[in-house]
């Protein structure tokens, strides 16, 4: 079977262990996206005892063996990108990346009509959770401005 040992848990299960893993950091720090292939990796494994090399196997099926070791580095981020989008497909509440994307291309004039089908693609979220987002983030900017200067400024 792909991706499994004897001892090992199917793949549905990993990614349904790493979908929880995401979804939970998404929950719990909704700014703590984690993007570095070695970050991520870690963040895996210490989260779920069962995701233990999880990454790599991922990584090695899907980046060609014989691509120098430079190459297959800077195309891990790559599968980071797609294990966030898988993690989105198995649950909506784990759209931080998704959510930070459509602000970025948003941000970059990126069209409504554009954002939206990316959105149904499943590549990122809609243009209505975009300008939500941003109410919201506007809506609280002037608490964690004043939040900031509390822990940060003696006078």
């Amino acid at each position: 079977m792909f991706l499994e040992t004897e001892k090992s848990l199917p793949l549905s299960e990993k990614f349904k262990k790493m979908t929880a893993v995401l979804s939970n950091k998404n929950h719990n720090k909704p700014t703590g996206l984690v993007l570095d292939p070695d970050a991520f990796k870690e963040m895996l494994e210490k989260s779920e005892p069962d995701l233990v090399n999880f990454f790599d196997e991922m990584c090695n099926a899907i980046l060609p063996e014989d691509w120098p070791n430079s190459m297959r580095d800077e195309n891990k981020k790559k599968v980071v990108t797609i294990l966030h989008l898988i993690a989105g497909i198995r649950n909506m509440h784990a759209n931080s990346f998704k959510l930070d994307l459509g602000l970025y291309l948003e941000a970059s004039g990126t069209s409504c009509d554009a954002i939206n089908a990316l959105s149904n693609a499943g590549i990122t979220v809609t243009y209505k959770t975009i300008c939500n987002n941003k109410n919201k983030i506007a809506a609280n900017h002037a608490e964690r401005v004043k939040k900031y200067f509390v822990e940060n400024v003696s006078v």
